[in-house]
Parts: structure tokens; C-alpha cells; sequence
């Protein structure tokens, strides 16, 4: 085509040159004309060797870029790929993964990185390629260049790309990064930008380390193109971020709404909300701030708060701000929302800057609380840590919060008005239902009680029914003895609170109610006493009622007719109860209903009858059941599940019942249960499965274990929150290469998998796998697995409870034979009884003391066969439950017995609180002990007193004699001379030692007095209230003369307002004068504190000093007889040693406590703590003497 071209130019030059030609013969001369055709010729050659030149060229140019655009085209179909693969996914690191890898085979490089910035614009390696070996693997390795973290992303923030062909001949690089090349190992490279929306966010860089790379436009052009694309993937993971975290906001302010629409208590609504919303933000104080009515909004405090345990609390603090009711109210007042970021660049007044700083805020968030259209106060949300920039979504959240914190200001004041009309409408539908339930109820009763004519069977269903409708403590029905004239009987059925006695059985003799309320109860009256402690009862009847633990009482007599055959009885034992008319009327039909069915087991004929009409409705309701049999298909074989697990306790049993009928159920091709281990891999424990599969199980030792990465790190991951997990094709689920692979050696197409729950805990997994092809799981199928896996839940914990439970048997059993033969071998007498005070457990010394062989103890009621004292002692220990009390008893021969009693408590969960099962009593002969005390108390007295007179005759010479000395001798003698100087001196200081023994030994004595009369009972005690204050100042005073003589310091720190504290108070002040001139005597200078305070409703006294101190093995011994804290010292001061015992019988006698703490060296501190009120002085004074006779024994 193109030669034919070539031609037709040529012809027409040639027609040309002939018409130029003949022009020219015409006007030039022949020689000319030759010339111009042979110039003209030259140049036709030239022209044609140019034009060969040229077309060669296009022919060269055309073929490149046709080669080019086919390059170019498999280019972008690979781009193509690699961005529909990228698309593939919305898991950020599955796209980074493929990008890297995929755009290293398009590239032919040696390695392809993702480096993400840093607030700062370093940044790290977070994702590459595998490199080619032997080249280092850049993740996890940081990358901080200096420019662009000075210029925060340089030229790449404007999306132009850095490309180096030869890193060594580059002056650009060699220069700044020779560190950061040789450590990469870096040859060439190119690298473009991320960006998320207008955000630098890394670059995607492709590495040569082998050799240098010339890098193509076109290859640069890829690296922008997925670049762009993997932008685009950062943008859809932030933004399904965002929509996750706004769904999570919003789930949450629906929970925060809900909790606050659930109540209309004000201070109930308040509290919910600041916890949840300074929760849900992570603030450091939520607040509600309200404002003082009629001040402007100028007045206001904080009513309700949750605040971070570091910060100061806000609550009830009261804030006055001008500027707020000039400046902000009317803002405030049109919704206006206000936050601040950072305080110190706010630039507000001085007044707000002020109270913001007083509660420590560095950043807020402030919303309106609007009743109506009144400012009624402020939500604050506080950060108080460091400043905080406020988020839209919070923004909006808190807006919400505050709306319907409005909303719930408002529904408060329109309360009020509604209460009375709503209490109305309550009223009367409450009545109506109670009536509707009670009708109900009565008839349903009245049916079960029709529907036997076994009177016990008949008692029993009233009993337990009646109880659970009225909600009271015990339902029993009574029966009059034949022929007692209603004076005798006992209870023949009953219904009971597990917490309080049975009556069951019980013999009630009351001869009152005979001639006093039979013959009302005949006229089929009903009693009703809502309070018996304030009825006014008689004592007899108030007596028998107390014996079942009765408070409140509704009785209605059962008639045959108008014979009174026995009684109704309803008994509220918790406390006392206001019985309705509704439920007296209930009662009186129940009652009726009672006779009637009396009546109609004497009347059989007519119960026949009856029975025909109740099978009638019984055929009906089975009729109605087989109509609704197809509805109820799923549920039968949930029923059948659970019932195969029930039936039975061995684990592999319930795993076979469970997948075969789940199998069964759910037409599925294998059921599974899988148990975790405690590192969260776990193993396949038990299958049902169809016959042409591979087996997970190959026998009985031989089990599948999968260790699955994911659950191993989540810890259970979903399943640990309940959660379930259906997939009905698992090439289409999103689920990793690795988890698709291990399914399908399962020969897994679909699957559904529920937890499987052993309490609180999450025990392993029920799956049912659908292996021929894939399958819609119905919500339904779902619903029922996680059902039956919660029921074989319970049946593993079973069958481990029973595990243990034998386990425990074994060991109680053992137990229990131990505690007998300790029992049975008991030196002293041991006694149980019941809270009924029946007599249940006693050993052989028990026996023996009271001389009972003949006697069969067992089930006797303590009172028919001991004396009134241990019968008063049992009384006592009800009375005072969880302490031990004491009392002598008389045994046989004249013998003498101390027991001790205490109540056997049985510690219940919940709100039913403990519950005293009865008593126990432990009895000990100390004939011999009382018999050496009294003999030691008698001695000690006889010859104190013995020792007393000639005390006071050595004491009186030795001070005559020493007074005549010093006036009458001294004088009259000559002192010049040294030998009868030093003689005089030496007769004084005898003199003195004498004057001084027999002082002591006068103390001494006077000190074994006062315990010999506190150990004999003999010591009078004037017990009133007196004031701790007033006994501590006289002691104070009287001791001032031994702090004068030593210069010692006294400190006093005793508070203003002591209550009385009922003592003796010359014993008391004894005890005082006691302890502070001990402090004194032990510290040669120094200080002595002594302090007074409540603590624990209680007086603490303590007396301090900085003297010589105690060591710790002695500290015990202090408070014994005879014993000084100063024993160990050589130069330690004279005493008794009797004085720190005086004051703890003292202390003790009076329900206190004396203790001493003290380090050698540093002094001692005594303490005393004494009881406000009076009644603990009794009883710590019998477990003071009982505990004293059983160490001397």
C-alpha cells in the first residue's frame, strides 16, 4: 500500500517538472534548463532516500509501541489481580500481606516492605515479602529519618515517590543514610507513599539488595496504583472501625438509657448514669451538677459523682460562679453543648479558670440537663489526668445522656402527680389479679385435693401448696385427739421453711383453748392475729406458739360437718405479717374445701363421681396435648436429650447420648464434643458420626487433638462469652487458609459449633458438622444445640460432683468415726441436744457423772431427766447464740460439776442467714479444783492477817526509832568524831531498809488480800457510771509528785467528749494509779503519754513510756503473779508483783481488756479496753471464771 503511494507522488512530480520544463523552454536558454534538471534531479534523489529513512523510523516506532501496549495491558490485568485479591478481604494484614507479596512477583525485586509512621514520623517495618536469601528481614525494625521527621513526611506528603537506581552512586544517599544502607543492606530502591484519607501514613517500598535496578516509569506507576488501592483499604478498616465503634457506643448508650428508664429515683437514675458514662469514656470524673433554685444559675453543687480513686471527690461541693448566669445560662438554655480540650490554652475568665482548677480539670465536656425548658442543672464529664481532645461521637453520646437525664427530670416532677392515680389503678388491678390468682389458685388446689381420697396425700398437697401461695413460713394441719374435748393434740401434715423447726408429730397439750376457743372455731370462725408478742395472748398459748418459733398466726378450724375435727394453721415465723382479707377468705375456702374432702372420704360414692368428671377433663387436656404434638416435635427430643442425660452419671454415657441424638435431631453427618485443655488447645473427646467418615476418635486412647492457634491465644475466644459460631460453607465464611484446610481433613463443608459451660467456666465445645455438602443452619437448630449443650454442661458437672462427692463421703466417713472414738473417750461429759431440747448425742463420762446407765438418753427432753440448772444454762446459750456460758451443776455424790454450753450454729449463704441447730454442753468434776481453791483462799487470808500485825508493830518501832534518832540522839552526840559518824550514818540507812522492807511487805500483803477476796467472791464492787475523763485526771494528780521527783514529762491527749462507762471507780482509779506510777518507776527520764479515745464503741486508754522496756518472751508473763517486767534487769525496781495482775482482774471483772506492746530499749505501752455498755460485765466475767478453773485443772 504504501509503495503504490510512493509511485503516484512520483508520476506527479514527474508531471510537474515537465510543465515547469516547457515554461521554461519558452523563457530561458537550453544550457539554463539543463542545469535546473540536473539540480532538480539531485534533489528528487535526496528527497527519496529521506523518505525510506523516515518510513523505516514509523515502522520501528509502531512496533515498539504495539509491544509496549501489550506490556502494558498484561501490566494492568496483573494490577488487576493484585487488586481484586486486595479486595478479597476486609483483615488489614491479610491485604498487606498479599499487596507485598503479589507486587514482589510483578516487580521481579528481591523484597517488598510496608513502613508505617509514627506521631513523629518515625516509623517501623510492619509487613514485607519473604526477601530473598540471604537478605534480612525488615519487621519489627524501626526507620527514623531525620528529614522526614523534620519536614513531617517531606515531598511524600505531596505524593511523589523516592526512587534510587544505585544507592553507592548516589551522592544523596551515600551521604545521610550509609548507616541505615548498610544495615538493610540496601542496593536500589523505590518507594511511594500511603495515605489514609489526606493522612501520610507509610510508604510501600520495593528493595533490591544484589545489585542496582534501573526502575522503570511504568513500574513506579504500579507501586502508586497499589499504593492508592491499599490507601483505600486503610480508609474501609478505619471507617468499619469507626462504624464498630460507633455500634458499640451506641449499644452502650442504649444500655446507660435503659438502666436509667428502669427506675424513677432520682438519686438512683443519677448514680447509674455517672458510673456507666465514666466508664464507657474513660473519664476521670462524671458529675451532675445542680443548680440552686431562685439564684440566676449563679448557685449550684455537685449532687451525684464517679470519679478516678486518684482525684479529689466533688460531691456536695457548693459553687458560685457570676459569670455563668450572665455569660452562659441562655447558651446553656438552647441545648448548647460545651467542650474544652486543654484549660491552659483555653483563655477563659479568671472566676472559671478557678473553679476548674479546684476540682483539678484539665479537660471538659459540659451538657445542659434541661426539665422542659428550664435549666435545672449540668451534666460535666472531667479529665482531670491531661488534656483530652473531645471526639464528635462523644460529643454526641453525652448530648444523648443529658437528653434523657431531662427526659428523667421531667418524668420525676410529673411523678407526683401520677403516684396517687397510678396507686389507684394498681390497687384496684392488684386486687383483681390477686383475686383472679387466688381463684386460681383455690380451684387448682381444690382439684389436687379431688382428686384423691388419701387423706394424707390430701393434707400433704394443701400443705405445700397453700405454703407456696401465701409465702409464709409453715403450713401444718392439726388434729384433735378423740375424746379430749379438744384440750389434746398434735400435727398430723405440714409444709416448712427449711430454716425454721418441724412441727411435724409434735404433742400439744392446751387445756385453755377447750373451754376458752373451741366452741368459736365450732361456729367456723376464723382467727387472724398479725403480731402475737402484741395480742395479748395468754401464757399458755402464748407459750405453745413460741415453741414453733411463731410471730404471726392465721388459724381456721377443719368441720365435719359441725364437728370440730382439727385446725388450719398458717405460721409466718420470720416476723410478724398483716394478714389481707383476701387471704383470710382464701384460707376459710382452702379450710372448707378441707372438710369437704373429710367428708368425701366418708362418702366415697360421691367422689366416684367426681373422678368420672376429672378423667373427662383429663381426656380433654390429652386430647389437646396430641393436638399440639406436631408443634412441640423439636422440644420432645430436646426433652429426650436431656433425659438420656439425666439418667444417668457416667461421662461417657452422657457424651454417647448427647451426639447420637443431637445427630439424630439435626440430620447432620457427625456430632462432636471437644474438650479444652488448660493451655486452650484441646482434644476431640466423644463422636457420632455416619459410617463412611473419616473417624476424629480411632479408639478409645487414640483421639484428635487440635491446637488451635487462635483459641489458644483468645483464651475460648467468642465461645468464652457465650457466644456461637455457625458457618454454612466454609469457603465462603472469611475463615483463615489454615482453619480451611484443617476442615477439610475433617471433610467439613458446614459447621455448628456452641459452648459447652461446667459451671462458670468454659469446658470445651458441641459441634455438629455437615460434611456432604454445605447448609443453611436455622437459627432454630442453633438455639436447640446451645440448649443441649447447656444441659451437657450440667451433666459433666454432675458427673464430676459425684466424683467428688464419693470422695467427700469417704473422707466424712472417716472423719466421723475419728470425731466418735474422740467422743466416746472424752475426759469430761459431753451432751447434744436439739432446739427442741431433745437429747441426740451424749458419750459414756456423761453417763457415769450423772449416774444414768439404767437410762436410754436418746430423744428424752433434757428437762425429764437433768436438774433446772442445765436446763437454764441451754436457755441462756439461745439467748445468747455464738458465745459460750457457763454454770455450776450438782453431780452425783455430792460432787461438783462446771458445764459449758454453746449453740451449734450452721452458717448458710444468701439472705437465710444462719441457723441454730441446737446446743452443745460440755461437762467437767472440778470437786478437787473448787475444793484446793477454796483451801488456798481460806490459807492466803489467814496468814495475811497473821503477817499483818507484826508488820504494823515493826513498821511503828522502826519509824519511833527513827524519829528519835534524828531529834533526840543526833543532837546529843558529838559528830567530830569519824568512827561515830560513819556508826550513826549506818544505824539510818538500816533504819531506812527496815522502814522501807516492811512498807513493801505491807503492800504485798494487802495485794494478796484483794485477790484472795476477788478469787473468793468476797470483794464488794460499787458498779455506776462514771466519766473516764474525771477517773484519769485524779490519777493524773495523785501520781504528779513522782513525775516532779524524776523530771519526767507527762503528756496528755485525752478527747473532750467520753461517754460514761459504768465501773467501780476506786478499782478503776486503782488500776490507772497502777499503770501510770509503773511508767514512771521504769523510765528514769523521758516521757509518759497518756491517752483516752473511742474506738469501735469502745474506751481505749493507753499509757506510754520511754523507759527501759520488755522483752518479748516476758511480755506474757507480766500479767502472771510474782512476775515483774523488770526481771531481767539487774538494776530493775522493787514491787510486789502483784499489782498487773490485780488490774487485770480488775479490767476483766468489768468486760475490758489490758494488753501491754513494748520494745526493749524504747520503752512499753499499756492498753485498756473497756466496753460502754454495761451488759458485757456479766458474761465476760462466767467465761473469765470458767476459763480460769480448766487452766488450774
Amino acid at each position: 500500500m504504501s509503495e503504490d503511494k510512493t509511485v503516484d507522488q512520483r508520476l506527479i512530480k514527474q508531471n510537474l517538472l515537465l510543465t515547469l520544463l516547457t515554461k521554461a523552454t519558452e523563457l530561458f536558454e537550453l544550457d539554463k534548463i539543463t542545469d535546473i534538471l540536473d539540480q532538480q534531479a539531485e534533489l528528487l534523489t535526496q528527497s527519496e532516500q529521506r523518505e525510506e529513512k523516515l518510513q523505516a523510523a514509523l515502522s520501528q516506532e509502531l512496533a515498539k509501541r504495539t509491544n509496549d501496549s501489550e506490556k502494558e495491558a498484561e501490566r494492568e490485568r496483573s494490577i488487576s489481580l493484585v487488586i481484586d485479591k486486595i479486595r478479597q478481604t476486609l483483615d488489614i494484614n491479610t491485604i498487606f500481606q498479599t499487596a507485598a507479596t503479589e507486587v514482589q512477583k510483578l516487580l521481579g525485586v528481591e523484597h517488598i516492605a510496608i513502613y508505617q509512621f509514627r506521631e513523629d514520623y518515625g516509623g517501623d517495618f510492619i509487613f514485607e515479602s519473604e526477601p530473598q536469601k540471604p537478605f534480612p528481614h525488615l519487621v519489627g525494625k524501626s526507620w527514623n529519618d531525620e528529614h522526614l521527621m523534620e519536614t513531617k513526611g517531606g515531598r511524600l506528603r505531596e505524593n511523589q515517590p523516592c526512587v534510587a537506581n544505585d544507592v553507592e552512586q548516589d551522592e544523596r544517599f551515600i551521604q545521610c543514610y550509609h548507616s541505615t544502607i548498610s544495615v538493610f543492606q540496601l542496593r536500589s530502591f523505590a518507594v511511594v507513599p500511603l495515605f489514609l484519607g489526606e493522612t501520610l501514613w507509610g510508604l510501600l517500598a520495593g528493595f533490591q539488595h544484589s545489585s542496582p535496578k534501573h526502575w522503570q516509569a511504568d513500574e513506579i506507576k504500579l507501586l502508586q496504583k497499589v499504593g492508592i488501592q491499599l490507601g483505600v483499604a486503610l480508609q474501609q478498616t478505619e471507617y468499619l472501625k469507626r462504624i464498630q465503634q460507633q455500634f458499640v457506643q451506641e449499644r452502650a448508650l442504649s444500655q446507660v438509657i435503659d438502666k436509667i428508664r428502669r427506675t424513677l429515683d432520682l438519686d438512683t437514675i443519677f448514680q447509674t448514669t455517672v458510673t456507666e458514662v465514666r466508664q464507657l469514656l474513660e473519664a476521670d470524673r462524671v458529675a451532675i451538677y445542680q443548680f440552686i433554685p431562685d439564684t440566676n444559675w449563679v448557685e449550684g453543687e455537685f449532687i451525684s459523682e464517679a470519679v478516678l480513686a486518684p482525684f479529689d471527690s466533688a460531691l456536695a461541693a457548693r459553687v458560685a460562679d457570676h459569670c455563668f448566669g450572665d455569660n452562659y445560662a441562655t447558651s446553656y438554655q438552647q441545648g448548647r453543648i460545651w467542650s474544652l480540650n486543654n484549660l491552659e490554652t483555653a483563655h477563659l475568665s479568671e472566676c472559671h479558670t478557678a473553679i476548674l482548677s479546684r476540682f483539678q480539670v484539665k479537660a471538659n465536656l459540659v451538657a445542659p440537663l434541661l426539665s422542659g425548658e428550664n435549666l435545672w442543672g449540668l451534666l460535666c464529664i472531667h479529665q482531670c489526668s491531661s488534656p483530652r481532645h473531645w471526639q464528635e461521637t462523644e460529643i454526641e453520646f453525652v448530648s444523648k445522656i443529658a437528653t434523657n437525664l431531662g427526659v428523667a427530670l421531667q418524668q420525676a416532677e410529673l411523678l407526683a402527680q401520677t403516684q396517687a392515680r397510678s396507686q389507684e389503678l394498681q390497687t384496684a388491678l392488684a386486687q383483681v389479679e390477686a383475686q383472679k390468682e387466688q381463684q386460681k389458685a383455690l380451684t387448682q388446689v381444690i382439684d389436687k385435693i379431688r382428686r384423691t381420697l388419701d387423706l394424707d396425700t390430701i393434707f400433704q398437697t394443701t400443705a405445700t401448696e397453700v405454703r407456696q401461695l401465701l409465702q409464709v413460713d409453715r403450713v401444718a394441719i392439726f388434729c384433735f385427739e378423740h375424746h379430749s374435748k379438744w384440750t389434746e393434740g398434735e400435727f398430723v401434715a405440714e409444709d416448712v421453711n427449711s430454716s425454721f423447726g418441724s412441727a411435724l408429730a409434735a404433742k400439744i397439750v392446751d387445756r385453755c383453748f377447750g373451754e376458752k376457743h373451741a366452741t368459736y372455731y365450732q361456729q367456723n370462725r376464723l382467727w387472724a392475729v398479725n403480731d402475737i408478742s402484741q395480742a395479748n395472748l395468754i401464757e399458755c398459748h402464748l407459750n405453745t406458739l413460741n415453741r414453733f418459733q411463731v410471730k404471726a398466726n392465721l388459724v381456721a378450724p377443719l368441720l365435719i360437718g359441725k364437728n370440730l375435727w382439727g385446725l388450719l394453721c398458717i405460721h409466718q415465723c420470720s416476723s410478724p405479717r398483716h394478714w389481707q382479707e383476701s387471704e383470710i377468705e382464701f384460707v376459710s375456702k382452702i379450710a372448707t374445701n378441707l372438710g369437704v374432702a373429710l367428708q368425701q372420704a366418708e362418702l366415697l360414692a360421691q367422689t366416684q363421681k367426681r373422678t368420672k368428671e376429672l378423667q373427662t377433663a383429663l381426656a380433654q387436656v390429652e386430647a389437646q396435648k396430641e393436638h399440639l404434638a406436631h408443634v412441640a416435635a423439636q422440644e420432645r427430643a430436646l426433652a429426650r436429650v436431656i433425659k438420656r442425660i439425666r439418667q444417668t452419671l457416667d461421662v461417657e454415657d452422657i457424651f454417647r447420648a448427647t451426639t447420637e441424638e443431637v445427630r439424630h435431631i439435626l440430620n447432620c453427618d457427625r456430632v462432636v464434643v471437644y474438650r479444652f485443655y488448660d493451655d486452650w488447645s484441646g482434644e476431640f473427646l466423644y463422636e457420632s458420626m455416619s459410617e463412611i467418615w473419616r473417624p476424629l476418635i480411632w479408639s478409645p486412647g487414640l483421639k484428635t487433638v487440635w491446637e488451635d492457634t487462635y483459641l489458644q491465644a483468645t483464651k475460648g475466644g467468642r465461645y468464652r462469652y457465650h457466644e456461637t459460631f455457625a458457618v454454612d460453607d466454609i469457603y465462603q465464611a472469611g475463615l483463615t487458609q489454615c482453619h480451611v484446610e484443617i476442615l477439610e481433613h475433617f471433610q467439613v463443608k458446614a459447621f455448628a459449633i456452641v459452648p459447652v459451660f461446667v459451671g462458670e467456666k468454659l469446658w470445651g465445645l458441641l459441634g455438629a458438622y455437615q460434611n456432604t455438602a454445605t447448609r443453611q443452619w436455622k437459627q432454630r437448630e442453633i438455639a436447640l444445640l446451645d440448649q443441649i449443650a447447656n444441659q451437657l454442661g450440667v451433666g459433666v458437672y454432675q458427673a464430676q460432683l459425684l466424683i467428688r462427692t464419693k470422695q467427700q463421703s469417704r473422707e466424712l466417713e472417716t472423719t466421723l468415726a475419728d470425731l466418735n472414738a474422740i467422743v466416746d473417750n472424752l475426759a469430761d461429759g459431753l451432751l447434744v441436744i436439739d432446739i427442741l431440747g431433745r437429747i441426740t448425742r451424749f458419750n459414756p463420762t456423761l453417763i457415769s457423772m450423772f449416774r444414768l446407765e439404767q437410762v436410754n438418753l436418746t430423744g428424752k427432753h433434757i428437762a425429764t431427766v437433768f436438774d433446772e440448772k442445765l436446763v437454764k444454762l441451754i436457755e441462756q446459750s439461745e439467748r445468747c447464740q455464738q458465745q459460750i456460758v457457763t454454770a455450776a451443776v450438782d453431780l452425783e455424790q455430792g460432787r461438783e460439776g462446771q458445764a459449758l454450753a454453746t449453740s451449734i450454729i450452721k452458717e448458710s449463704y444468701g439472705e437465710e442467714g444462719t441457723q441454730c441447730l441446737g446446743s452443745v454442753i460440755l461437762i467437767r468434776d472440778v470437786t478437787v479444783e473448787r475444793e484446793i481453791d477454796r483451801m488456798k483462799t481460806e490459807f492466803l487470808a489467814n496468814v495475811s492477817h497473821e503477817l499483818r500485825t507484826p508488820l504494823t508493830s515493826v513498821l511503828g518501832f522502826a519509824s519511833l526509832i527513827k524519829e528519835k534518832l534524828k531529834d533526840v540522839i543526833i543532837p546529843s552526840i558529838a559528830l567530830e568524831n569519824i568512827k561515830v559518824h560513819q556508826a550513826l550514818h549506818k544505824v539510818e540507812t538500816n533504819i531506812e531498809i527496815i522502814v522501807s522492807e516492811a512498807e513493801r511487805l505491807t503492800d504485798l500483803i494487802n495485794d494478796v488480800l484483794d485477790i484472795a477476796k476477788m478469787e473468793a467472791g468476797q470483794l464488794e464492787w460499787v458498779i455506776q457510771p462514771t466519766s473516764p475523763r474525771e477517773m484519769i485526771q485524779r490519777a493524773i494528780a495523785t501520781t504528779e509528785p513522782l513525775f516532779q521527783n524524776k523530771q519526767i514529762t507527762l503528756i496528755q491527749d485525752i478527747e473532750l467528749e467520753l461517754p460514761v462507762i459504768w465501773v467501780d471507780e476506786n478499782r478503776f482509779i486503782q488500776v490507772l494509779l497502777n499503770l501510770i506510777s509503773n511508767a514512771v518507776k521504769f523510765a528514769e527520764e523521758g516521757i509518759v503519754t497518756c491517752r483516752a479515745k473511742i474506738v469501735q464503741e469502745q474506751l481505749l486508754i493507753s499509757i506510754s513510756d520511754t523507759g527501759i522496756g520488755i522483752p518479748d518472751e516476758y511480755k506474757d508473763m507480766i500479767f502472771d503473779r510474782f512476775k515483774q517486767g523488770g526481771d531481767v534487769l539487774t538494776d530493775k525496781p522493787k514491787g510486789t508483783g502483784l499489782g498487773l495482775p490485780i488490774c487485770k482482774q480488775i479490767i476483766e471483772h468489768h468486760g475490758g481488756k489490758i494488753w501491754v506492746e513494748s520494745l526493749l530499749g524504747q520503752g512499753s505501752t499499756f492498753f485498756i479496753a473497756m466496753p460502754i455498755s454495761p451488759q458485757v460485765i456479766n458474761i465476760h466475767e462466767e467465761m473469765k471464771t470458767v476459763s480460769h478453773l480448766f487452766e488450774e485443772s
